[in-house]
């Protein structure tokens, strides 16, 4: 039965490229017999697309697997962690078999109100069947980039940056920010100041 939950393949590897720039990124599972840490690893570790993965038509029916309506942004990666929470065989292949072009216009690095509030209502749900306490710290993780590019926007007030972190984690958040930047803007959030977090990306 574990035959007909098999994830062909995951294709962990990919060119990017951007402008004249190309790049190889490598995306190895930390444990590829394990699907929850397989789940884990789309926090910080793997991309949460869908284009490097192949996956029989069967295993998605039999678990209900689906794109959830109202959902368009991180709607792949709400697949992914849909997949992953079901006992999966996967076989990785360090190989690229996908060349990803960046466009700047895109709607994926678009950056507006509508799609951070999307992210927002995607964090929701996948909060909603990440149950399991070992996917706290993915959970805090996920809204605290949300909650970054949020500050970057400039698209909203300081109280709704701090509603937005409140669900997040100070150690969690330290540990996983980026650049000093970053952490400074859990420090002050922590503390209950995001306007000052808020003057850290718009002076």
């Amino acid at each position: 039965d574990c035959e007909k939950n098999l994830l062909r393949f995951f294709y962990g590897s990919y060119y990017l490229q951007e402008g004249d720039s190309t790049i190889f990124i490598k995306q190895e599972p930390s444990n590829i017999k394990n699907h929850k840490k397989i789940a884990k690893d789309f926090s910080r570790n793997l991309i949460g697309s869908l284009w490097n993965k192949l996956v029989r038509k069967e295993f998605i029916v039999k678990n209900g697997i689906r794109f959830i309506a109202g959902i368009n942004y991180s709607e792949d990666l709400l697949f992914c962690y849909q997949m992953f929470l079901n006992p999966v065989k996967c076989v990785y292949l360090p190989k690229a078999f996908y060349h990803y072009v960046m466009q700047g216009s895109s709607i994926t690095h678009a950056v507006s109100k509508m799609n951070i509030d999307a992210r927002l209502m995607a964090y929701e749900k996948i909060k909603s069947i990440l149950v399991d306490p070992i996917y706290m710290e993915d959970l805090k993780i996920f809204k605290f980039d949300v909650v970054i590019e949020a500050l970057k926007s400039g698209l909203y007030n300081a109280n709704e940056i701090f509603q937005m972190y409140e669900e997040c984690n100070f150690l969690t958040c330290f540990k996983y920010g980026i650049g000093k930047k970053q952490k400074f803007a859990v420090v002050l959030l922590s503390f209950g100041l995001p306007q000052y977090a808020l003057k850290l990306y718009h002076h």
